[in-house]
């Protein structure tokens, strides 16, 4: 994160996440939800070690699923169906007091709690907020898994609404190579650094071999998106695609 950010990643708060993933996913195993296990010993070759990928089963609307199950089972709990939230709400020293929120009637309603916490996601699905913080041609960037559209970046605008601090890259973001001839979201190309990439003009444009696999494989994305029209070719031979076949 220090390389990809240029220094400017919060990682006090990358080592919580890392430190906090193990348990959160044994949390979501308690509540049912099922996790698919898949090993791909070939991923990072010059190590000579296995990679053990873990992801849910029916993605992350399985995990909103079985979590609200789990609330639905408390009877001091309501849940608000077509309900959007507008912004935070505070008392006049600047303490969270509630949500103002808009219901299906069109209308604003005020929802009081000392407490509240915003999983809203990012802004993937927000044009205006993509031309902001990303720049020039965000607009033609597909979405790498369809439900992205409805991060529209709510979360974060009430957060600096009210003074929250900002950290990382304003200029990254998190991208991926991906075959354009697939039809299925996440069609991750691995594997660029056992090769050489190109540009539409056959030229390389990216040093392939500058650290290993997980540590590039978002920067050669941005670069290909930035500066090489959103457009590269992958050259490899045999022994490589064979021993990447699992992942592609």
């Amino acid at each position: 994160m220090r390389l990809v950010s240029n220094g400017l990643a919060d990682e006090d708060y990358c080592h919580k996440l890392q430190k906090e993933a193990p348990d959160t996913a044994r949390y979501l195993e308690d509540h049912g939800v099922k996790f698919v296990h898949h090993d791909e010993p070939n991923v990072l070759l010059e190590f000579k070690t296995g990679q053990h990928f873990v992801f849910p089963e029916g993605g992350g609307k399985a995990i909103i699923g079985k979590l609200f199950e789990h609330l639905e089972s408390y009877n001091n709990c309501d849940i608000l169906y077509e309900t959007e939230a507008i912004r935070l709400m505070t008392d006049d020293a600047g303490a969270i007091r509630g949500l103002k929120v808009r219901k299906n009637d069109g209308l604003l309603h005020d929802l009081l709690a000392p407490n509240v916490v915003l999983a809203c996601g990012g802004f993937e699905g927000n044009q205006e907020m993509l031309a902001r913080y990303i720049g020039r041609d965000s607009h033609k960037l597909p979405l790498i898994a369809p439900g992205l559209k409805y991060n529209r970046g709510a979360g974060l605008r009430m957060c600096l609404e009210v003074g929250a601090g900002t950290a990382g890259s304003f200029d990254g973001m998190h991208c991926e190579l991906v075959d354009t001839r697939a039809g299925k979201p996440d069609a991750v190309i691995w594997g660029h650094n056992y090769g050489i990439v190109v540009n539409k003009t056959c030229q390389r444009f990216y040093d392939e071999g500058k650290r290993h696999l997980f540590a590039t494989f978002e920067m050669i994305a941005l670069e290909c998106w930035r500066d090489q029209e959103q457009s590269c070719y992958f050259v490899t031979d045999d022994e490589i695609m064979q021993k990447f076949k699992g992942s592609w």
